[in-house]
């Protein structure tokens, strides 16, 4: 059995019933010619759409035109400026001044593409490219995080109240454009505290760090953060916290983190200094806790020192977080693997 995702809206008009779908393909071999595709409803945030008049054009569609070898997004991607008004308002707005370089804050840029705020809305972010591996990677990384997402809500309910100091930036919106060869996703805002142009990155593997990379943002050690943000008892309750989500992360959302970021700010309308879990496109889903999948967790905390190193005083209050979580999910054993391994690198 294999499942696809696809974004299709029954009705003439993006306007009318709009809905979300999996399409789930049955018993299949990649060579037989009736693939055997039936509706499961099931809400789910795909990575690309397009219109059918109803099921039965859908269902014809997926049997006698698409083929395995066909990138769904490629096919579907193809939002004029008047469905865009209507289906990505947002991502209309910003793009529209875009174009005319108005309203627009760059905040950072690297090979994949740059970052932007919009200042007619500034709850949101937006990442823009060019670079087709990197849309196909956004893509990716927005049906990931919409199933992860969506996994962690059926775990954890009111998973977003358990926290005051540290959340997971779930994307808001995500579209691709072949016309214009770009691609853009949108994600909650996050400002530095004093509200300059860049991110601070907090480094709770190193003791003293001070250094601006000037695309990147502003990374800062322990004793940095303790001594502008974070005074000693605050930071230790920051990193158990950071813990305990991640935990989330890794065991409730069942995603492995890999190649993370986190970010050290505020929202537009929440003045609340917060930590933010970010930049998923390399992370995958988890489906079983393999060797591999292990190895990926670990280099989720390893990669960058966003987090304790075993030999700080902060890794007391992040493994206890941590394996709290774990415990309650049932997932005891396979945390404390990851922990002994990351400790051992």
């Amino acid at each position: 059995m294999q499942t696809i995702a696809i974004h299709f809206q029954l009705g003439t008009s993006f306007q009318q019933y709009a809905d979300y779908k999996i399409v789930q393909l049955i018993d299949s071999n990649q060579g037989t010619s009736k693939k055997n595709f039936r509706i499961v409803d099931r809400k789910f945030y795909p990575l690309c759409s397009h219109r059918y008049e109803n099921e039965k054009i859908l269902l014809d569609w997926l049997e006698n035109k698409w083929t395995f070898e066909d990138p769904l997004c490629q096919i579907c991607a193809n939002n004029d400026d008047n469905d865009l008004q209507k289906t990505h308002p947002s991502i209309f707005n910003f793009l529209q001044d875009l174009e005319q370089n108005k309203h627009i804050i760059e905040l950072g840029r690297g090979g994949a593409g740059i970052v932007y705020r919009h200042e007619p809305n500034l709850k949101s972010v937006f990442k823009v490219s060019k670079v087709k591996t990197a849309c196909r990677q956004w893509g990716k990384e927005f049906g990931i995080l919409q199933l992860a997402q969506e996994t962690l809500i059926q775990t954890v309910p009111d998973f977003e109240k358990k926290f005051e100091t540290v959340t997971i930036n779930f994307p808001l919106d995500y579209v691709s454009q072949e016309k214009n060869d770009r691609c853009v996703i949108e994600l909650p805002g996050i400002f530095h505290p004093e509200k300059e142009n860049f991110m601070i990155h907090p480094q709770f593997g190193v003791d003293d760090l001070d250094y601006h990379q000037k695309t990147r943002g502003h990374f800062l050690g322990i004793k940095q953060l303790k001594n502008k943000y974070l005074p000693d008892k605050l930071i230790e309750k920051y990193v158990f916290e950071l813990g305990k989500v991640l935990s989330y992360l890794h065991f409730g959302a069942k995603n492995d983190g890999y190649d993370l970021e986190i970010l050290l700010g505020t929202t537009y309308e929440d003045p609340t200094l917060k930590l933010f879990i970010v930049d998923f496109d390399l992370t995958e889903n988890i489906d079983e806790y393999s060797k591999k999948t292990i190895k990926r967790m670990v280099w989720a905390l390893d990669a960058v020192p966003y987090f304790p190193e075993s030999d700080n005083a902060l890794f007391i209050p992040f493994k206890k977080g941590y394996l709290e979580i774990a415990n309650d999910l049932g997932l005891l054993e396979i945390a404390e693997k990851v922990l002994n391994e990351y400790s051992e690198d």
